[in-house]
């Protein structure tokens, strides 16, 4: 990519022609705001009925230590036009960039991030602007470039009760600092090399915030960590290990958010092998988890001249948009219905093709009056939003501070489309 001016002029024009966008602030530290930029689809902003769109969000690329958001060079042609296409909120937030900032700090802005989408602000932003829009927080996926990648998988790992996705796109995500395959210190390192890192960390100003720097701002530093095997000098201290795969599926829902990982089989600076590693580790340690790996020829960002009606694109595609999307009009089967004993009561149920995703649907106090139609309705409530059909078998019997397991009569609901209260 040497013609950056040029690309990022090209991908300007695109999003401005066919999305409205407004940036704000979701977090400040020292003085230094943290934003995110929405945009919607001018299909959808355009209107005047009452809409419900799905959101995607999109974490930019950069090693964790440097990129923007939105760095324009990079978010590909195809993730755009899916964000279109699916007349879809699409939200790109700032992080703060390591090696000012130690990269676990980095996790705790993008759990604060999830924590704003999730609160008032985001539907406050949206009825400002667009007063027909909402956004169906039911309908919630991640996607994201090389570090971006990887955000997004650990928003689906560890912080999952928190982003509440459904889905997760991850575009050579391999930099979990516990992946064998994840940058190696050659046999033989440069000590030049050694040197502009070294020279750059031991020059750190306590308390600098650093949120944007794009490519290829910051590129003799990031180069030299990638070709020395310093890239985990520049995550800096993660005493808990909360910046590697094994935490992260330590911290894991049994049936995490499905995942579409995308490798490159030359990539110069995300090797192929850590995808690989990072892949089957997901599938041996949840085995529940639905992950379709993608590997296709080529380097680092490979995708870049990729569309839509790439055959391999639509696939992957299709299936985000089955966890992703098509959630109401299906049947739920309630299988695993569980009272859990305590001061409060707890109804959850297991997979199932629709909410594979969902535990925990209600929540309330136990008290005398909570007879069967009570508790019906306490797990019912929540997914009266989906416009879905429940469909379990009969009531097994066993009490509701008995701490016994039921399954329900069959109901359904055709509503409009809200956010499930977890």
């Amino acid at each position: 990519m040497a013609d950056y001016p040029e690309i990022r002029a090209k991908v300007a024009a695109d999003l401005q022609t066919r999305f409205d966008r407004v940036d704000v602030t979701y977090k400040t530290v020292n003085n230094v705001s943290l934003q995110t930029a929405i945009f919607v689809p001018k299909t959808i902003s355009s209107l005047t009925e009452a809409t419900a769109a799905p959101v995607l969000v999109h974490f930019h690329g950069g090693g964790l230590i440097t990129g923007a958001a939105l760095d324009l060079l990079f978010l590909v042609d195809w993730v755009r036009d899916l964000a279109h296409s699916t007349r879809t909120i699409f939200l790109s937030p700032h992080y703060r960039l390591a090696p000012e900032t130690p990269a676990v700090h980095i996790l705790d802005d993008i759990a604060d991030f999830w924590a704003w989408v999730h609160s008032a602000h985001l539907p406050a932003t949206l009825i400002t602007h667009w007063p027909h829009l909402t956004a169906d927080l039911t309908r919630l996926a991640a996607v994201g470039e090389s570090a971006g990648g990887y955000l997004a998988l650990q928003s689906a790992l560890q912080m999952n009760q928190a982003a509440r996705l459904r889905a997760v796109i991850a575009q050579y995500p391999g930099i979990f600092p516990d992946l064998a395959a994840f940058n190696p210190r050659p046999a033989e390192p440069d000590a030049g090399l050694d040197k502009v890192v070294e020279g750059y960390v031991s020059g750190l100003e306590a308390g600098v915030v650093r949120v944007s720097t794009a490519w290829p701002g910051f590129a003799e530093v990031t180069m030299a960590a990638m070709r020395n095997g310093l890239m985990r000098r520049l995550f800096g201290e993660d005493g808990k290990g909360r910046l590697t795969l094994g935490y992260a599926l330590g911290k894991a829902e049994q049936v995490p958010p499905a995942m579409w990982v995308i490798q490159g089989t030359e990539d110069g600076l995300v090797a192929k092998g850590a995808a690989d590693e990072l892949v089957e580790r997901v599938r041996r340690e949840r085995p529940g988890a639905v992950v379709k790996y993608t590997v296709r020829e080529g380097d680092h960002g490979f995708d870049a001249g990729s569309s839509l009606g790439d055959e391999w694109v639509a696939e992957g595609v299709e299936f985000v948009k089955g966890y992703w999307l098509k959630l109401a009009h299906q049947a739920i089967r309630a299988r695993e219905l569980f009272l859990l004993g305590g001061n409060r009561r707890r109804l959850q149920f297991g997979p199932s093709s629709a909410l594979r995703n969902v535990r925990t649907v209600a929540e309330w106090e136990p008290t005398k009056d909570n007879n069967k139609t009570q508790v019906l309705w306490a797990f019912l409530k929540p997914l009266a939003g989906y416009g879905c059909k429940l469909a379990p078998e009969n009531d097994t019997g066993g009490g509701s501070g008995s701490g016994g397991r039921h399954q329900m009569d069959t109901w359904q609901h055709n509503g409009p489309l809200q956010d499930l209260q977890t």
